[in-house]
């Protein structure tokens, strides 16, 4: 038994190149690939198993038609997508570098932009700071109103309670917006000094050490 697929191989090779001449030539195409064990094998069929071990594809003259390659392993599939990512990234670098040296001329002048960006942001904390203060105040004397109504023993006012509410809610909201804006100075921070740090690196790469 171990003997018949060479033996298959070896007749459809001998009328393969019996049919080598234009005179036989049928058009019939075939497959040829290799078994479990390495034989070589041309044959008319190609067995589901063998199909992600790739193969070729000859005409009944011997001539290569087509060759399927192998399919990816799984090892092969993730070292793919790990060179594609890394690819990703160099090019996205490449891109951000270009920006970078095309924006700016000098470190002085990402500082420049640094402390306009801060400055523009410190204003808006500025004013909510005051916003702050100013409903902290009205709470007060609202409350204070309150306390006398009560002392006076009066119901307080659903108006004056309703008000009271929307200040409390409208203070935590302006204090949500302070601490965000002091996050939002501290990434522009960190994105300048990335920023310098980089264009640092390519003066160096491009220029060298001048000192």
């Amino acid at each position: 038994m171990a003997g018949k697929p060479l033996y298959r191989t070896l007749v459809l090779v001998l009328s393969l190149l019996g049919m080598a001449s234009p005179a036989y030539a049928d058009g019939t195409e075939y497959f040829r690939y290799r078994d479990h064990s390495g034989t070589l094998i041309i044959d008319s069929r190609l067995p589901p198993e063998y199909v992600k071990h790739g193969y070729d594809v000859i005409n009944d003259q011997g001539i290569l038609l087509k060759r399927v390659a192998p399919q990816a392993t799984a090892e092969q599939i993730a070292a793919r997508k790990q060179e594609l990512e890394e690819q990703r990234q160099r090019e996205q670098q490449l891109a951000e570098d270009q920006r970078l040296l095309a924006r700016y001329s000098s470190v002085a002048d990402i500082e420049a932009s640094r402390k306009r960006v801060v400055d523009e942001i410190s204003v808006r904390l500025s004013i909510l700071r005051g916003n702050l203060r100013s409903l902290k105040a009205q709470i007060e004397r609202q409350q204070e109103d309150a306390a006398n109504a009560e002392r006076a023993g009066r119901r307080v006012p659903e108006s004056l309670q309703e008000n009271l509410r929307n200040m409390e809610v409208q203070v935590e909201e302006t204090r949500e917006n302070i601490r965000a804006r002091k996050q939002e100075i501290t990434e522009v921070n960190r994105r300048y000094a990335n920023e310098i740090e980089r264009f640092e690196k390519l003066q160096h790469l491009r220029y060298g050490d001048r000192s």
